[in-house]
């Protein structure tokens, strides 16, 4: 059984998905985008994963889905660790 709140969620993220194509050179000039960028990609995943977990092999789906999400926190994590890095290093010199 699929929610709505799922869908809506899904929705907003195919929309700013087609967004960041839009903006691509402005989003890429954030420090190592593309940690960001892909854990953006694996949470809209895994929000597809849960509308399809709603139709056949829920239990299936639902160790996917938390399979992308842990996926995008480890991709949010490396960004932040990265950008804190080459923060921390440009200000010792």
């Amino acid at each position: 059984m699929i929610q709505e709140n799922e869908v809506l969620m899904f929705l907003i993220g195919c929309i700013v998905l087609i967004f960041s194509i839009a903006y691509y050179k402005t989003l890429s000039k954030t420090p190592y985008w593309i940690y960001l960028y892909l854990s953006y990609i694996f949470f809209l995943i895994a929000w597809g994963v849960t509308i399809a977990e709603g139709f056949f092999f829920p239990v299936l789906f639902d160790y996917i889905e938390h399979g992308f999400y842990t996926t995008a926190s480890i991709m949010i994590l490396i960004w932040i660790w990265k950008s804190t890095l080459s923060t921390h290093s440009k200000t010792q010199d």
